[in-house]
């Protein structure tokens, strides 16, 4: 994706994070929530890495939390979320797009108006 590759050139780690989580968001709107959870994950933990606790990124977070719960037991979303604290922002990113580039767009969209 583009503005990822744009947002890593200039290091804007915030913006890194939270676009994960937007990935997160679309994951869980498609039903994907395992994968959802990791990059959530992921996001979550690279924000607290940066000691940023923006008040839009908590309210998108617990959205998709409330999504990923009535999709995972709580052993699948614990497990799941331990994998994604050990990935990088790349391999959440690569694993997003990889599980997003077979939905239709609508899905894709709506994580953004979410």
């Amino acid at each position: 994706m583009e503005s990822h590759r744009i947002l890593c050139e200039i290091n804007d780690l915030l913006l890194i994070a939270a676009g994960i989580g937007r990935f997160a968001s679309a994951l869980a709107i498609a039903g994907r929530a395992a994968i959802a959870a990791q990059v959530l994950s992921c996001s979550t933990a690279l924000m607290e890495e940066i000691g940023a606790k923006p008040p839009w990124f908590a309210r998108i977070s617990r959205k998709t939390l409330v999504l990923i719960h009535t999709q995972l037991d709580d052993t699948a979303f614990a497990d799941a979320w331990e994998q994604g604290l050990g990935m990088t922002a790349e391999g959440a990113v690569a694993l997003a797009l990889d599980s997003l580039a077979v939905l239709p767009t609508d899905v894709v969209n709506a994580a953004d108006r979410g």
